[in-house]
């Protein structure tokens, strides 16, 4: 911590649990501390609650902080999710899609996709490289080998190593294998046979079908803050440093000025190489500081553009592979639900990957909108006369780079941190590690359960 200025300890209570970062992972640990019986406070540097499940206004428009969309894959999670919004989930049935040249494309991909998009594919060989993708047993040491070997050369090199490369910034070369698990997920070797097998007619496609709560996705969040006591949720209370005594946190710095004291556990979901540094090497080791140092993240640009035509596409999504693009995903609010726009408009959410030292990370305002605006001139998605208004946002940290050797580094860091007796991560930052929300909102139910009965039996390594 820095020692330059005088800190001021709170006054008041002391709180059982410290909650850094008030994303949907921080929200639900509070909301499952409180019906635990346990006192908490929320510490979040915005101007408001919810990280990157948020939803924004934009005149009468309704927009998501990225593609969102909950699929029922845990039955207790979205019960109560649904109870929080007041029974609001809907189900939707939208497909996603992959622009391929003047074409979409079914994503996973299917035989009848793959004709009509116009492009050069050999549906004969498609078959038998993925016939003979679990035969191959080759050494698998970054994503680009395994999507060779599980979708063969034709698929992967068409379009999902070049989107894949887009989104976390590097060659797919140079990342982990660990990212088919942890973010692609739905397109399995599986789907892909069957889709081939049976033609598509049928398939259950990745995101096709989904919960979405009506007012947007940003409900989960503004419910979860809703169901906990005033004064939970502490806004522009940025974490600067933390205060360690023997093997416990004792006390969290907020905004180099104030200290809030810790009674009993510390929960944390913010970026896991920024904890490590607060912590500094006298409480990790060098190791794990050095592997922290190392570990980086990507973050969005999110750029709203209001459309002046009724609807934009029938889709969920559409990704966007193309190298020389910028932009990587599109998604129109008004297609996850209706009265996120106005009926006579439409508008679109359109993301765009970054690092810090990227170009684009610069660009400001109408620069930012037009560089988008003529992207997508550039696919033929849309006409910049059709462009009545847009709106832009920073969203950092939105996925952990799953750089080759990764693993052993997120190890070092997790063992060093298991002499922080009472230190619980959480959340996509706080472990790095990709997740979607029902899993934040189940790993915050069973870490805070584990808090009140040590002896429950869950996995330590859930809870980091």
């Amino acid at each position: 911590m820095a020692d330059n200025h005088q800190l001021v300890i709170s006054r008041g209570g002391f709180d059982e649990v410290v909650v850094l970062g008030g994303g949907p992972a921080g929200l639900a640990s509070a909301y499952y501390a409180r019906k635990h019986g346990l006192s908490a406070v929320v510490l979040e540097k915005e101007s408001e609650a919810g990280g990157l499940c948020r939803t924004f206004t934009y005149g009468t428009h309704r927009y998501d902080s990225g593609a969102h969309r909950l699929h029922d894959r845990d039955p207790e999670v979205t019960r109560e999710l649904n109870e929080l919004v007041s029974e609001r989930l809907q189900v939707v049935k939208r497909p996603s899609k992959i622009r391929l040249g003047d074409h979409f494309i079914d994503f996973p991909p299917t035989p009848a996709s793959l004709l009509k998009s116009g492009q050069v594919f050999d549906l004969t060989r498609i078959g038998a490289e993925l016939a003979q993708a679990r035969l191959r047993r080759r050494e698998v040491i970054s994503f680009a080998d395994l999507a060779v070997q599980r979708f063969g050369k034709t698929l992967a090199t068409g379009f999902l190593l070049n989107y894949t490369s887009k989104v976390w910034g590097l060659a797919c070369e140079q990342l982990s294998p660990a990212v088919a698990t942890r973010r692609l997920s739905g397109m399995s070797f599986r789907t892909l046979v069957m889709d081939f097998v049976t033609g598509g007619k049928g398939a259950n496609h990745l995101d096709g079908r989904f919960l979405y709560p009506e007012g947007g996705y940003g409900s989960f969040s503004d419910a979860l803050q809703a169901a906990l006591p005033s004064g939970t949720v502490k806004t522009q209370a940025e974490v600067t440093g933390l205060e360690v005594s023997g093997h416990r946190i004792t006390a969290v710095e907020v905004n180099q000025s104030e200290m809030i004291p810790v009674a009993a556990w510390v929960v944390s979901t913010l970026p896991l190489n920024q904890l490590v540094r607060w912590l500094g090497e006298q409480v990790v080791g060098r190791e794990a500081l050095l592997a922290a140092e190392s570990l980086r993240f990507r973050h969005v640009r999110l750029v709203f553009l209001r459309l002046a035509r009724r609807r934009f596409s029938e889709y969920a999504s559409i990704y966007i592979p193309d190298e020389g693009l910028h932009v990587s995903r599109v998604f129109e609010p008004k297609n996850r639900c209706p009265s996120m726009a106005p009926p006579d408009e439409t508008g679109i959410g359109v993301e765009i990957p970054y690092f810090p030292e990227d170009p684009v990370a610069d660009l400001e305002g109408e620069e930012l909108a037009q560089l988008v605006v003529d992207e997508l001139e550039q696919t033929g998605l849309l006409e910049a006369r059709e462009v009545l208004g847009f709106q832009d946002h920073r969203l950092e940290h939105a996925y952990p780079v799953y750089g080759l050797g990764y693993e052993r580094k997120v190890e070092t860091i997790l063992e060093a941190l298991q002499t922080v007796e009472n230190l619980r991560l959480l959340g996509r930052n706080g472990i790095f590690r990709y997740s979607h929300f029902h899993d934040q909102i189940r790993d915050a139910r069973e870490v805070v359960r584990n808090l009140v009965n040590p002896d429950a039996g869950i996995a330590r390594g859930l809870e980091r």
